[in-house]
């Protein structure tokens, strides 16, 4: 019989609320987070628990990623994992506090964070989608048959056209829950 499980999910930017409750509901029944991915996570097997999982956005890298990390743990958080600048935690039963970004300007300055990598991956996207376009729409009137190549092309545009309406979507999202304070 297997100790661990991996379950794919996909979580959207805006979505770190949920991901933690569906997270904390795992460690309910006994399954608690190993190993985070971007689309895949692995759990080992417990005893079921109420466990607390909190997640961070952070650009850090050597020195400022080693001191961070300390700090977290010496407020009786672990540290699971980091996938994309997106750090995992879960709390210890002695843990100085039950969250992690516990007012409202810190919660603001997190998203911030986010929104400043998200926002430039969505105008490299659009402008990429664009240009990309604007090809496919000049190699068209140039050639007269063009049939043999316009549905892949077709499709490799609407897939860049969704990746543009997906990111635009979570930048939406996280605009409006640093406005209104969530």
């Amino acid at each position: 019989m297997s100790h661990t499980k991996t379950l794919w999910r996909l979580f959207l930017a805006y979505e770190d609320q949920k991901q933690e409750t569906w997270l904390e509901a795992q460690a309910s029944e006994g399954w608690h987070l190993s190993k985070p991915g971007m689309f895949r996570f692995t759990f080992g097997q417990g005893e079921p628990k109420s466990e607390r999982y909190r997640m961070d956005y952070e650009m850090l890298r050597g020195e400022q990623r080693a001191e961070y990390l300390v700090l977290f743990q010496d407020a009786g958080w672990d540290f699971l994992g980091e996938v994309f600048n997106r750090y995992y935690f879960r709390a210890r039963p002695e843990a100085f506090s039950p969250e992690i970004i516990s007012d409202p300007e810190s919660r603001r300055d997190r998203i911030r964070r986010e929104l400043s990598l998200l926002g430039a991956l969505l105008g490299i996207t659009a402008w990429d989608t664009s240009l990309f376009g604007i090809m496919v729409l000049r190699d068209c009137s140039r050639q007269g048959d063009f049939r043999d190549w316009l549905i892949p092309l077709s499709l490799v545009l609407c897939a860049l056209l969704t990746l543009t309406l997906v990111m635009s979507w979570c930048v939406w999202k996280l605009v409006r829950a640093m406005t209104q304070g969530k």
